[in-house]
């Protein structure tokens, strides 16, 4: 049984078609994700068994009633939160031998190594509680190197590091660069009348403390709106930006040099507005957003096409799971809160199967939230070397993965 995000089942299927075409597949989901006491006899007639991990949450009853003989967790991290409802039906499932397959299995905190551990070694590390107790806490509130280490010895014989550079020492060389883009005079104008009417309701002792983080998060993301383009929180705003300028030339000056790219935004209007622009310019360019129906269309399209250069994605829709070593430059529309979210991003392009020198592009509007949050990830890389490198652990995000509120308290305050 192989259990996934939703958008990675055609992957998958084509790629079980190519290695192993002799192994007999069930995918397992929609009209196919039949119920009933006939499911683990229907089930038990193939090889193989693909379903996504909400159709695994949804029929996890008729799923436990059969002992598999191997269970693999595909981007396992979406089953990162001990307390969901997907956790728990993962951990109800029975197999002989238990997989998680993640570039990315730790996330925010020490928690999330806890949870990928008890869903392929129950008991290793002892009760939530315990975990939290004994490793967490001494490690991330105090540093300590002695817990440290004495957790890298209990997980090390569990965990096997898959780098590319271990995998094929000789896949090309990746170049990253971050670029610094200035605000243009109307946007900075903006930018710092939202910034100070943020921090002065932010502070305001009456706000309510339950909706804190809530208020924060939606401050933050109205600064990093304006930080990319005022005019994707602003209807009214005529002005340019600094930023979607340097990016829109770049795009050319890639293109015209015979380039392939790949696009990531954290925000779907700025996928639009970018989108738009290259409409202007006749640049043609395809879209892999969230709402997008048939991503294997999109994929094979930007791949067979060579008169479309440019593939716009959402960080979340396109970030992990993709082939895509046609393109050999990315560029990075903005940060994101923990740095493997850019790692898993411009992976789609630096893999197995690329032949071409991958070069990414950061870009990041000086003087603005987007510093601090550079400045994030640099913290979050150090927490995850100390706690769990020798273990080769990697630090990770899921798109959605965000600070905490003393986190987020601190940006705000610096802002």
């Amino acid at each position: 049984l192989i259990v996934m995000p939703m958008s990675l089942i055609f992957n998958w299927q084509n790629e079980i078609a190519k290695f192993t075409p002799q192994l007999s597949v069930y995918t397992y989901m929609g009209k196919n994700a039949i119920q009933g006491p006939l499911v683990p006899r229907m089930l038990a007639q193939y090889h193989i068994v693909l379903t996504s991990y909400g159709t695994a949450r949804a029929n996890f009853e008729h799923l436990a009633r059969l002992e598999f003989e191997c269970l693999v967790l595909d981007e396992s991290h979406y089953a990162k939160n001990p307390s969901s409802k997907t956790y728990s039906a993962l951990s109800k499932l029975s197999a002989k031998r238990h997989f998680n397959i993640s570039g990315t299995p730790v996330e925010n905190n020490l928690t999330d190594l806890w949870t990928q551990m008890s869903l392929v070694n129950p008991g290793l590390l002892g009760s939530r509680i315990f975990f939290e107790q004994r490793y967490r806490r001494p490690i991330e509130q105090h540093a300590d190197e002695a817990i440290s280490l004495r957790l890298r010895g209990v997980t090390r014989s569990f965990i096997l590091r898959r780098t590319k550079e271990q995998v094929l020492r000789d896949l090309p060389p990746i170049s990253i660069q971050t670029i610094h883009c200035s605000m243009t005079e109307p946007q900075k104008e903006i930018y710092e009348r939202e910034k100070s009417a943020c921090r002065n309701s932010l502070l305001d002792p009456n706000v309510d403390p339950a909706k804190r983080k809530f208020y924060i998060l939606q401050a933050l993301t109205r600064l990093r709106l304006i930080a990319n383009h005022p005019s994707l929180c602003s209807d009214d705003y005529v002005g340019g930006s600094g930023k979607t300028d340097v990016v829109i030339d770049s795009i050319a000056s890639i293109v015209n040099a015979g380039h392939k790219m790949l696009v990531f935004s954290s925000f779907v209007r700025d996928l639009h507005l970018i989108g738009s622009r290259l409409d202007e310019l006749g640049l043609k360019h395809l879209e892999l957003v969230g709402s997008t129906t048939d991503r294997e269309g999109v994929v094979s399209a930007f791949a067979s096409n060579d008169d479309c250069r440019v593939l716009l994605m959402s960080l979340k829709a396109g970030g992990v799971g993709l082939n895509l070593t046609c393109a050999d430059y990315v560029l990075m529309l903005n940060p994101w809160w923990n740095p493997a979210a850019e790692r898993q991003a411009y992976g789609r392009a630096h893999r197995i199967g690329q032949k071409s020198s991958v070069t990414v592009l950061r870009f990041i509007s000086q003087g603005t939230i987007e510093q601090k949050i550079d400045d994030m990830q640099s913290r979050k890389m150090a927490l995850a070397q100390n706690a769990v490198e020798e273990a080769s652990l990697m630090l990770s995000d899921v798109a959605d993965t965000v600070p905490s509120t003393e986190q987020l308290e601190e940006i705000i305050s610096a802002e």
